[in-house]
């Protein structure tokens, strides 16, 4: 069996850390796993029109959700406390679309245009790649320039704006989950300074004594209290647009367990 020494997160051992960590924080993981088992069921009965662009997106924002949520429950019973809370963030900012879109159908089209500022960047970013990292067929080359004007004419022309994530915060009318959640997981994120101060393990003169490295749970009821509770609004929304009135029993079952924790 191989040891956290020699492998890390990916050695044999973790498998004892998971267990230990389940069996610490029983309450947080019992919930979790009741949410991503509902999400699961949610997600696989789904029927979307077509037609519908509102439905469309939300179920995809949905399907992308249920996966992070999914990833942060992986992660944290590991105790990789850093990575779940990026994934958290992250969680956090597809909750913001899927909830302003489920409220607000004309919002889908935002969206729409928004994709078109964000195809013009990234073909830009692409044409400013060093010249040996570019295409060397000149036909796709003068290709992609032709596209690069054909949408800045339609962005100019119909004042396309980019979507900023606290605008769709707002939109979503949950800011103070931008403010709270995912404003302060930024440094954990980027990877500031002062963010990985809490990997050093100092000696009482303030020196390094060693780098703190391996499980830690120390911040799951955060992390966990969190995910499901943003698991909650948004499955909320996803029953109200698909009127898929079959899981509101277990969806309320798993709003209940959530308050009393």
């Amino acid at each position: 069996m191989s040891s956290l020494n020699d492998a890390g997160f990916l050695s044999t051992e973790i498998h004892q850390w998971i267990q230990k960590h389940r069996l610490a924080n029983e309450k947080w993981f019992s919930l979790s796993e009741r949410c991503r088992k509902l999400g699961q069921q949610i997600l696989l009965a789904m029927k979307i029109n077509n037609e519908n662009l509102q439905q469309i997106l939300v179920a995809l924002w949905f399907n992308r959700l249920l996966s992070h949520f999914q990833a942060i429950v992986l992660l944290m019973e590991r105790g990789m406390l850093f990575e779940s809370q990026i994934i958290l963030r992250t969680l956090t900012e597809v909750s913001f679309s899927l909830v302003a879109v489920a409220e607000n159908a004309a919002l889908a089209q935002d969206f729409l245009k928004d994709d078109k500022v964000q195809q013009l960047k990234s073909l830009n970013t692409y044409m400013n790649l060093p010249k040996h990292l570019r295409t060397q067929d000149q036909k796709q080359h003068d290709s992609i320039h032709q596209i690069i004007e054909d949408l800045k004419c339609e962005i100019c022309k119909n004042n396309y704006k980019e979507l900023k994530t606290e605008y769709i915060a707002q939109k979503a009318k949950m800011t103070d989950n931008y403010n709270t959640i995912y404003a302060s997981l930024c440094s954990t994120v980027h990877s500031r300074i002062r963010d990985l101060e809490s990997h050093l393990l100092l000696t009482k003169d303030d020196n390094i004594k060693q780098l703190n490295w391996g499980p830690d749970v120390s911040g799951l009821d955060m992390v966990l209290l969190s995910a499901n509770e943003t698991f909650i609004v948004t499955t909320k929304r996803v029953l109200q647009l698909f009127k898929m009135d079959q899981f509101a029993e277990e969806f309320n079952a798993c709003g209940r367990e959530f308050d009393r924790l």
